[in-house]
């Protein structure tokens, strides 16, 4: 055949049907199609040892492949928040609760510092205490919206920061021990107990004619809301009315008083008042009455 002119080595790029294809032509036909049909066996037995893989989506006939839906990515450690569907009337309720159950929190913590004791009497002093305002927050229940809380709790805390900044003894005489103490220092003695509305203070932050309108500022245009402004007013006034009891009814107490006797003189003197003297700063000086709950 080395003589026959149909198997030449010309590339034979012209082949018409009255022409016969070359040699090189033939052998690369068969070699496309030995291609194809390998790839077709490898393509069915992908599919036999992976039976979940889907088959290849057809292209319609004068399109293109539709392109399958991805759904978007979220992140799994994101919570998904549940949704706002309370009314203004549980919200105030919510909110009454927590903001109790927050100064119930601060009584503990809170303690008078800087008083200053001559004889019997107290002068001075300051009263200190955490955030309220984040102890409210960190009672606020799942379902009551945070934004609402917040603007709640920030007008709450903030009266009752001012408030408790005014807060002082006036020459209470609550330590009738040191009126003639025999030696030369008084040690630790607590309080003769009183009345915290004794103390000079001014609450009138706490009252609903200065609350309403703050807490109606931090609220912003969520006051609108039809029933916001009723409730805020109820809360107000329902906060006033157990602030006032609360103050009337607590006993400020165990404030550990101490000092120098500096006229003690024995034999001459061997009982003198006490002068310069001052308490021991630690917690639980407001914890004898607990602040109302709410009605």
């Amino acid at each position: 055949m080395s003589g026959n002119s149909d198997w030449n080595e010309n590339d034979g790029t012209d082949v018409t049907p009255s022409k016969p294809m070359t040699r090189r032509q033939v052998l690369t036909m068969i070699g496309a199609l030995m291609g194809l049909t390998g790839a077709k066996v490898a393509l069915a037995q992908a599919r036999k040892a992976m039976p979940g893989v889907p088959k290849p989506t057809p292209v319609p006939a004068g399109g293109s492949a539709v392109a399958p839906k991805v759904s978007p990515i979220t992140s799994v450690n994101q919570p998904t928040p549940a949704p706002d569907n309370t009314s203004w009337t549980e919200r105030r309720q919510m909110l009454g609760t927590a903001v109790t159950d927050g100064i119930h929190l601060w009584q503990v913590q809170a303690y008078f510092s800087d008083v200053t004791i001559y004889a019997i009497s107290a002068t001075g002093g300051r009263l200190n205490g955490p955030n309220l305002s984040d102890l409210i927050l960190s009672k606020r229940p799942d379902r009551l919206n945070t934004t609402i809380a917040k603007a709640f709790a920030d007008a709450v805390g903030e009266a009752w920061t001012a408030w408790a900044a005014t807060v002082r003894f006036v020459g209470h005489p609550i330590y009738p021990a040191f009126a003639a103490f025999p030696g030369p220092m008084a040690p630790p003695m607590p309080n003769v107990p009183i009345p915290l509305m004794t103390l000079y203070q001014d609450g009138a932050g706490m009252m609903p004619v200065s609350l309403v309108p703050a807490i109606r500022s931090k609220l912003g245009t969520i006051a609108d809301e039809p029933g916001a402004m009723d409730a805020i007013q109820h809360f107000s006034e329902d906060l006033g009315a157990r602030f006032g009891y609360w103050v009337a009814t607590c006993m400020v107490l165990n404030m550990l008083g101490q000092g120098p006797i500096p006229t003690f003189a024995p034999p001459c003197s061997p009982r003198r008042p006490g002068g310069g003297g001052s308490i021991i700063a630690v917690p639980g000086h407001l914890m004898a009455t607990p602040f109302p709950p709410t009605h």
